[in-house]
């Protein structure tokens, strides 16, 4: 009497158990690159909150000078608010005489964000060594 075979090779896994094996690969890898973006999203979010904060800040400060000047309070029509260590807001203001409630009348002619760090434009990068 022959004994019989039970055991089974390994090539006989089967088409089913290999399409699962790599739909749990595909979907690992999608979840990893899920979790990268969102991370990344939520950085930039972040970020940009952070800068808008920072601005928003300025603007009021920008503001509460342009009150200051319709009051007569300053007469200073020119000034620099920082935003933060790379970026300034800077306003500028002409009066127009006096306006209809007794305050002195403005118009802003230069609200613009401003870079404050020293950019060197003559870098040069080693690519190829």
């Amino acid at each position: 009497m022959r004994k019989a075979n039970n055991q089974t090779p390994f090539t006989t896994i089967g088409v089913s158990s290999l399409l699962v094996v790599f739909l749990i690969l595909c979907l690992v890898t999608f979840a990893c690159l899920s979790l990268s973006t969102a991370k990344s999203d939520y950085e930039f979010s972040k970020n940009n909150a952070q800068h808008k904060t920072e601005y928003y800040r300025a603007s009021n400060e920008a503001e509460k000078h342009l009150n200051d000047l319709a009051a007569g309070r300053t007469t200073d029509t020119h000034w620099t608010i920082k935003i933060n260590d790379r970026q300034a807001l800077e306003v500028e203001a002409e009066t127009t005489g006096a306006g209809a409630d007794g305050r002195q009348a403005y118009k802003v002619t230069r609200w613009q964000v401003v870079s404050t760090v020293e950019r060197d434009y003559n870098q040069n990068m080693n690519l190829i060594q």
